[in-house]
């Protein structure tokens, strides 16, 4: 009876303790590019953050697309599959055809499949 009653404390206390953060978002900061900030076609845009969980991510994706298309202008899925943090600094140079309001969309998820979304808005000039 005590074997019985000790392992089940034992299991509600894991089951409790070791989904602490399950639902949690991973923590996700962008230090580049400023919201607003404007570029030239042919000038670099760097986007440079740090995201993580403490129980490991699962996926993170970095895009620029066209507002008015719709394109996407830019994608990159660094390898972050269990890392607990993870420092980007993704470069992409401006190429566009005319004057374009673009969208900087960074997704970071943990193994749980909760997701955290920074976006932010640039434009392009020619």
């Amino acid at each position: 009876m005590k074997f019985t009653t000790l392992f089940l404390v034992a299991s509600l206390f894991c089951t409790f303790s070791c989904q602490k953060h399950a639902t949690d978002a991973p923590t996700l900061s962008v230090a580049a590019p400023l919201g607003e900030a404007q570029f030239t076609d042919g000038q670099p845009i760097t986007i440079k953050g740090e995201t993580g969980d403490a129980d490991g991510l699962h996926s993170l994706k970095i895009t620029i697309t066209d507002d008015k298309t719709k394109a996407v202008l830019y994608a990159q899925s660094p390898p972050v599959l269990n890392l607990k943090t993870y420092a980007f600094n993704a470069i992409w140079t401006a190429k566009v055809s005319d004057w374009t309001d673009a969208t900087v969309t960074i997704t970071a998820a943990n193994h749980a499949n909760i997701e955290v979304v920074k976006t932010i808005k640039i434009k392009i000039w020619l």
